[in-house]
């Protein structure tokens, strides 16, 4: 009898994947609340994150602008003014400035605006940056800016709470700096030597005359200054008058016929040798001439010996390779050394020349008040008067000079702030929260969608399969004798 063989056809349902779209649909409908909540919380966490967390730690503010006010030069962020000050802009970020723009900037309604914020976050945390490219020494002229520089302060936001306020406080930092040189121009006076030693009724016509020649030199070179820097045609509207008319009119109001009233006073003290005194201080005032000869003699001696030091010094050079017009600037150090001494000696001969000059004057002084007679006297008072009325005469120029300054600068300052960007303070770093929401959204529904899928196939679906009735196989076994 033949081997009995047993074939067994399997269902073709039995290979089949419940995973079809159709059984997504179903599984989409089934748990159609579950998925949307999850996607929900997905697209939340997505926006919290984001917003409350990265972007908090990535976001910066940033701002490209230039400064543009009166400047003679500028190197590595730091601008000399025409009044002689020095702006450096580095110090945009100091502690100083931060404190200031906290503690002064106020809204419309006259409240602090920063007063919320934690200032020694700001100062510790903010991470303030400066950028520039520029660190080369410039000249400037008058249709210069601070510098060719175009900056870029930037700051991180979180220690701000939020962009706008950190924008604010950005943008109070940059027009720091102009407000500070308005303050400068503003507050500027020319040097008043006259306000500090000219005052006294018993200063001696030696100091006094000599102020008044220290103090028209300091006007007549603020005027050049002007002259040069802005050029003579430079019209000043509040004067009516070009910057050579104005200088032209300070020389103006000096003259005395042909002669110049400074030169004129001058002459006339070292000429008639007066003395600032009156009969009854004679005595005192001879004590005093003789007390300041002697001290004079003793300067003189003392300079002497530093002019044949100083010669010695400089005629030992002439065994080594310098070149006698070598300047104070040179960058050779021993040519450096040879131009010092030779400066120093120039200033010390300079003073002993002076010297000399009040000597003889204080001779004659000491010789006129010795013969002295009330005539004498009269025409020394004289002499006073017409002292003091120049003394005064100097200070209200001083004055006029400073004010014709300050309105210059400012007139071509006017606390000028040009931002580079249009919308001046712009946001970097930043994630958009709700994009991140609805990508969060979308990922949530897809993954929780496909979860639910799952299980749907993998467990519900099959107990219902096992629910269900049992399906007769009709298919006959095949059997082989």
């Amino acid at each position: 009898m033949a081997e009995e063989k047993t074939i067994i056809i399997k269902n073709e349902e039995e290979n089949k994947s419940n995973f079809t779209f159709k059984n997504y649909i179903r599984s989409i409908k089934l748990f159609k609340y579950w998925i949307l909540g999850i996607s929900l919380l997905v697209g939340v966490f997505g926006y919290l994150v984001t917003s409350l967390g990265i972007n908090k730690l990535t976001q910066k503010v940033s701002s490209t602008f230039t400064y543009s006010f009166p400047t003679t030069s500028y190197y590595a962020k730091e601008a000399t003014l025409f009044t002689g000050d020095v702006i450096n802009i580095s110090s945009i970020s100091s502690t100083n400035n931060i404190t200031e723009v906290y503690e002064n900037t106020l809204d419309e309604e006259g409240n602090k605006v920063f007063t919320k914020l934690n200032l020694q976050d700001i100062i510790d945390n903010s991470d303030i940056a400066l950028e520039t490219s520029e660190n080369t020494y410039t000249v400037r002229t008058k249709e210069d800016p601070v510098s060719s520089d175009t900056f870029t302060l930037s700051a991180k936001v979180k220690p701000f709470k939020n962009s706008k306020l950190a924008s604010r406080f950005l943008e109070e930092l940059i027009n720091l700096i102009p407000s500070q040189v308005n303050n400068m121009l503003s507050n500027y006076r020319v040097t008043n030597e006259i306000m500090h030693y000219g005052n006294s009724e018993d200063t001696s016509f030696a100091v006094s005359v000599s102020l008044i020649n220290s103090q028209y030199d300091i006007i007549i070179d603020k005027y050049v200054s002007l002259r040069n820097y802005y050029g003579t045609d430079y019209y000043v509207p509040s004067e009516n008058k070009t910057i050579a008319e104005l200088e032209l009119s300070f020389y103006d109001e000096y003259k005395s016929g042909s002669s110049n009233l400074v030169n004129e006073i001058e002459s006339v003290l070292h000429t008639k040798g007066y003395a600032n005194y009156t009969l009854e201080q004679k005595e005192s005032k001879l004590q005093e001439l003789n007390s300041s000869k002697a001290a004079l003699e003793k300067e003189k001696e003392d300079k002497t010996k530093e002019k044949n030091n100083l010669e010695s010094i400089i005629s030992s050079f002439q065994y080594v390779n310098i070149d006698s017009n070598s300047t104070i600037n040179t960058s050779s150090p021993l040519s450096y050394k040879f131009a010092v001494y030779v400066e120093r000696l120039e200033s010390v001969n300079k003073r002993i020349d002076t010297i000399d000059k009040n000597l003889a004057l204080i001779d004659k002084q000491i010789t006129n008040v010795t013969t002295s007679d009330s005539t004498y006297v009269s025409d020394c008072a004289t002499f006073k008067k017409r002292v003091n009325d120049l003394l005064n005469k100097l200070s209200d120029s001083t004055n006029k000079i400073s004010s014709l300054i300050t309105t210059i600068l400012k007139s071509k300052s006017a606390n000028s702030v040009n931002f580079a960007t249009s919308t001046k303070v712009e946001l970097k770093g930043n994630i958009p929260p709700i994009l991140v929401a609805l990508i969060g959204l979308v990922l949530g529904f897809v993954v929780s969608s496909l979860i639910y899928t799952y299980y749907y196939v993998n467990f519900l679906l099959i107990e219902e399969e096992k629910t269900k009735p049992a399906k007769k196989n009709n298919t006959p076994k095949e059997t082989t004798e």
